[in-house]
């Protein structure tokens, strides 16, 4: 028989390690009842901004789904202790479909942004505690969570100052890259959004040239509008055959139809080897 876990108690365990007595005490005085949600609600919201959804909240917290509707919209005062203890120990980082399907479109506009008032990708390396090639692949579009984490953390310290890199200044002026100026911190990760005081109409850009912004709503299927270089709509092609979708469904993402599709990336595959056969040369 298992005693009481209080001191000088001997009598046999009802719950929580506790005797009938003991326990009702703390019962009454709700100790084992509510919990002020408020502090519950700022971590649901947190989860929710890093990818959760209201059904893996619920399954990591062993609470429904309904519950934590409720908790993000504010109506319960209280919550159980044991699920406010629950949901306030999972922690804060990106849920399975963030993860998953990280949008690289912010990174994307904030390195561009950087780059523009010369912060030069080395620099901004640095200060992400990251590679160079990391950075310069997050700025095609090939974004991690981590990175992108990182990225809006330095976008944040340095969008305002001016950089140690004029030539980079100088290039990213002359691609057409917004400075931090153009964007809006509840915009600049919206890929609808559109920077300010950047012509419709901009200059042809040449073949080669690529924007990982432009890459990565071509892969998301977001072709409408768009003006692709061929290097942009190459790199979208073959991401897309990496990615093991077949000529309809990378024809569907471009807006070309199943036979333009197998053309474009049987071109794009050609250029690939050109253009590594001139490297090793």
């Amino acid at each position: 028989m298992t005693e009481c876990s209080r001191p000088h108690c001997n009598r046999p365990v009802r719950s929580r390690g506790l005797c009938s007595s003991h326990y009702a005490v703390l019962q009454h005085a709700g100790a084992f009842r509510f919990y002020p949600v408020q502090p519950v609600r700022q971590h649901v919201q947190a989860l929710y901004r890093l990818g959760w959804s209201a059904i893996h909240i619920a399954k990591a917290a062993n609470t429904t789904e309904s519950h934590v509707i409720k908790i993000l919209e504010g109506k319960p005062r209280h919550t159980r202790k044991e699920t406010a203890r629950a949901i306030l120990a999972l922690p804060l980082v990106p849920g399975a479909a963030e993860r998953q399907h990280h949008n690289p479109v912010g990174t994307v506009r904030r390195l561009h942004a950087l780059m523009r008032v010369g912060w030069s990708a080395h620099t901004i390396a640095q200060r992400c505690g990251s590679t160079l090639a990391t950075i310069r692949g997050a700025s095609r579009g090939i974004v991690s969570y981590r990175t992108a984490s990182l990225v809006a953390q330095v976008y944040e310290e340095l969008s305002g100052t001016p950089g140690d890199n004029p030539n980079t200044a100088k290039t990213a002026r002359v691609l057409g890259y917004p400075s931090p100026m153009a964007w809006d911190d509840d915009t600049i990760d919206d890929p609808k959004a559109k920077p300010r005081g950047i012509a419709n109409k901009p200059a042809p850009k040449p073949h080669s040239y690529v924007d990982g912004c432009v890459v990565s709503r071509l892969i998301m299927g977001q072709h409408q509008g768009l003006r692709p270089s061929r290097a942009e709509r190459d790199a979208a092609l073959l991401a897309l055959d990496r990615a093991g979708l077949n000529y309809a469904a990378i024809g569907g993402r471009l807006g070309m139809d199943t036979d333009s599709a197998e053309r474009a990336l049987m071109r794009a595959k050609a250029r690939q080897r050109q253009g590594q056969q001139k490297g090793a040369a």
